[in-house]
């Protein structure tokens, strides 16, 4: 009787997957909201994201070269029993930040940052969210994997200051704003964060990389785990008028 051995690269290929399906998803930093302490200016500055551990490994991917980005991009993310906080600071050189002031949703080059959140953890449908320089803002819904509609506006908060190391961002993110679904009854996000350069001609970077040459975009964010979370209903009036 003989023996069929797989071959080595078979085997080293299911034994890598296996050891990354085993691999805990990390879990998102927690902090209690009367803790936090945070006004919602802009200026990442309080206490509390100081002892949040940064985020950043921007790669360019508009054009698609994925090369390292220029500059750093410290992102902070924390959350508390209301909601998700981030707060980024986008360093580049003094002299080439483009703010331009619009309505909400108008899109054109200028320095802006975004917040993507896979809220079902699974890629099925998640929210795309961005300060502009001068705290014009953007939304969408997302999903699969780049199916993204304007028409969303979303509950959430944010501003943005021009400082010495370039422009800073805070966002705030209510878990009201979202339906968050049980994984295994642990709650499950899905994270990404990109960067337009207008002085660059508009520029983007992201981190983690997706460039739309790719076919993944809401289901490859980075997942974290979340705990105590009890999401409540919150009713956001929009003014309207007509004549």
């Amino acid at each position: 009787m003989s023996v069929r051995i797989a071959p080595v690269s078979f085997l080293l290929f299911f034994f890598t997957q296996t050891a990354l399906a085993q691999l805990a998803v990390p879990q998102l930093t927690r902090v209690e909201e009367e803790d936090a302490n945070i006004r919602l200016d802009g200026f990442v500055d309080e206490a509390v994201w100081q002892r949040i551990p940064v985020i950043d490994g921007m790669k360019v991917i508009d054009p698609d070269t994925l090369a390292d980005a220029p500059y750093e991009t410290h992102v902070r993310v924390f959350y508390t029993e209301d909601g998700i906080y981030v707060g980024a600071i986008n360093h580049q050189p003094p002299g080439t930040l483009v703010a331009r002031m619009t309505s909400r949703d108008f899109r054109l080059p200028r320095d802006g940052f975004e917040v993507l959140l896979d809220a079902s953890g699974e890629g099925l449908y998640g929210y795309k969210i961005r300060l502009n320089l001068g705290d014009s803002m953007t939304d969408m819904s997302v999903l699969p994997e780049r199916q993204m509609n304007l028409q969303w506006d979303g509950s959430w908060d944010g501003r943005t200051q021009a400082i010495d190391e370039g422009w800073s961002a805070e966002f705030f993110i209510p878990w009201s704003m979202m339906p968050l679904p049980q994984a295994n009854g642990v709650p499950r996000i899905g994270l990404a964060f990109e960067r337009e350069l207008g002085h660059l001609g508009g520029e983007r970077w992201s981190s983690p990389p997706l460039p739309t040459t790719v076919n993944q975009y809401l289901s490859a964010f980075q997942k974290y785990e979340l705990q105590n979370i009890e999401p409540r209903r919150q009713l956001t009036f929009y003014p309207f008028a007509s004549d």
